[in-house]
């Protein structure tokens, strides 16, 4: 029987691994295609229910073999994620990466952080920084963007970049001699850094 004979005869629509476990039982059987529909149907002898235990079973089998080549394909993944930390690693040494100078911000993390954690730091608005920066130091407003994005580089014995660490960093505002703010105005990149203005290089 065929499953598309199975199909028009019962109005039930199985999937392929589902249909081979119908045919195995109907070939077992010695019912001609017509009564061994009715008989499924109609649940004869727990047919449909004994079909439907199969049909479980071997989904679960599948289940269980998918489940394990995971398992393995996870296992092989670790060692390869191992063995280039490794790798990487003794590339890093072989090329001598150390902490960039005069590259991405001016202001280390922890000092960020202590002005964050300060309790008369305020955070303001775009509009409130902008026009400070454009009191202190003359920009023109409408070319002033705030970014709240920074890094840190390392570079190389064979002075190449990369970014080392990416942080995210809110204006803040304690004195005018504590306060950050991260923008850029008219295509230059800048950094307000304890009342300083210094230039973001990456």
């Amino acid at each position: 029987m065929l499953i598309s004979e199975f199909e028009n005869l019962t109005g039930i629509y199985p999937s392929a691994n589902q249909y081979s476990v119908i045919e195995r039982f109907y070939s077992e059987s010695k019912e001609d295609k017509h009564d061994f529909c009715r008989a499924y149907l109609m649940n004869a002898d727990c047919l449909a229910e004994r079909i439907q235990r199969e049909i479980n079973k071997l989904e679960l089998n599948r289940e269980n073999q998918a489940a394990a080549e995971i398992g393995k394909l996870e296992t092989k993944l670790n060692a390869e994620k191992v063995r280039a930390d490794k790798l990487q690693q003794e590339l890093d040494k072989e090329l001598d990466w150390k902490p960039a100078e005069h590259t991405g911000t001016n202001m280390k993390q922890e000092d960020y952080n202590k002005l964050v954690e300060s309790d008369s730091a305020i955070i303001p608005s775009d509009e409130e920084a902008i026009e400070h920066l454009s009191m202190l130091f003359g920009f023109m407003p409408e070319k002033i963007q705030i970014l709240r994005e920074v890094q840190t580089f390392e570079v190389n014995k064979y002075h190449r970049l990369r970014v080392k660490d990416t942080y995210h960093r809110e204006p803040l505002y304690d004195a005018t001699d504590w306060n950050y703010i991260r923008f850029d105005c008219a295509g230059n990149q800048w950094e307000l850094v304890n009342g300083e203005l210094l230039a973001y290089e990456d």
